[in-house]
């Protein structure tokens, strides 16, 4: 990890460093730390009484809920979308004329 290639952050006032040779997939570093920071004020706006350390765990928190249910959702879909393909080949098989 070379210094030049790590992003310094700023989130509630705290200090973050990301090298985006760590970032997987297509995400910036940018488009993180902003969804970050959208959930963290929203948080901090809802509750001002929170001090951050107790914002960055609701958001935490949060994130890891939306996570799950989408990791979630997806199994489903794709249990779904197999059953369904399993379907249309017993279909096919049931209609389609045997062969000699």
């Amino acid at each position: 990890m070379t210094r030049e290639s790590v992003t310094d952050f700023e989130i509630l006032g705290s200090r973050v460093k990301i090298n985006p040779d760590k970032v997987s997939g297509e995400t910036t570093p940018d488009e993180i730390v902003e969804f970050v920071r959208q959930t963290a004020t929203q948080i901090k706006t809802q509750a001002p009484q929170l001090d951050n350390g107790q914002v960055f765990l609701l958001a935490a928190l949060k994130i890891a809920e939306e996570r799950l249910n989408l990791n979630r959702e997806y199994r489903d879909n794709i249990e779904a979308l197999q059953a369904s393909a399993q379907d249309a080949l017993r279909f096919i098989e049931e209609v389609s004329p045997t062969a000699l």
